[in-house]
């Protein structure tokens, strides 16, 4: 029987789309143009940091952690999980006005707690904790989920709403091989290997402030003092940023409200 040679398949037509004889046109702003700031804070326990946000007299918060209590500021009621802190971060589109988190750290752990109330990975669900997920899977899908919160800030942020953002402190050791060990103060966020809101909250944040008390020293030994400063200038010992700000390191009393005078900046077309 003769072998009868393979038909090849016809040939498809390249479908292509008209291209558009219109370009899209660009223009150019000079000067400042910014209108709105996220500012996040750190620091240990008690050094201030609410007390500091609490001193922006126009913000309101979302006092997650209950750290406001004794302040005289607004927060926001109604806040009891995860799904209730991006629904209200999603309303916020008030140009010019001022909202806070206290603390992210604390929204971190809702953020846990929603991946664990939700998440499956292969038809499993987590019971008390997200290394009940197989692969370590579970920081992955905190990580995943903590970025949308983020996205709905950053959507809030472009219609022109400030956010102060705090979090805890925490303290990472370092190997140097050519030298001693140091240590780091670092915002208390989920960082691994495999993944890292840290990272994502420093990248995010416009400016980083640490807020640290200051060192007396008395016959040698070193106490903390009763007086503040507030770092925004990175260094060994803290992750700090900040974008276009006069001043880097600003001592702080703890009524003085100087720090937000600071921020006020000035928006396109002002003079």
């Amino acid at each position: 029987m003769a072998i009868q040679p393979r038909s090849r398949p016809a040939a498809k037509r390249l479908v292509t789309e008209p291209v558009s004889t219109e370009q899209r046109k660009f223009g150019v702003t000079k000067g400042v143009t910014r209108e709105a700031w996220k500012f996040g804070i750190y620091g240990e326990p008690g050094v201030g940091k609410s007390t500091l946000a609490s001193l922006c007299a126009e913000a309101e918060f979302a006092d997650i952690e209950g750290s406001m209590l004794d302040l005289d500021v607004a927060k926001v009621d109604g806040l009891e999980c995860w799904e209730d802190l991006r629904e209200w971060v999603k309303q916020q589109k008030i140009n010019g006005s001022v909202r806070g988190i206290d603390s992210m750290s604390k929204a971190e752990d809702w953020c846990t707690d929603y991946i664990i109330r939700t998440k499956t990975k292969d038809g499993e669900h987590a019971t008390t904790s997200i290394e009940d997920f197989k692969y370590k899977a579970g920081a992955k899908f905190v990580a995943d989920e903590f970025r949308l919160l983020l996205s709905d800030i950053e959507h809030s942020f472009m219609s022109g709403v400030s956010w102060i953002l705090i979090a805890h402190d925490k303290i990472d050791w370092y190997r140097n091989p050519d030298d001693k060990d140091f240590r780091m103060h670092n915002p208390d966020l989920l960082e691994n290997k495999d993944v890292s809101i840290r990272a994502d909250f420093i990248r995010f944040c416009d400016h980083l402030a640490y807020i640290g008390k200051d060192v007396a020293v008395d016959k040698g030994k070193a106490t903390g003092g009763e007086t503040r400063t507030i770092y925004m200038d990175g260094s060994a010992n803290r992750v700090c940023k900040q974008r276009g700000l006069a001043e880097e390191i600003i001592p702080w009393d703890i009524d003085d409200d100087s720090l937000w005078e600071l921020l006020k900046t000035k928006k396109a077309g002002d003079s």
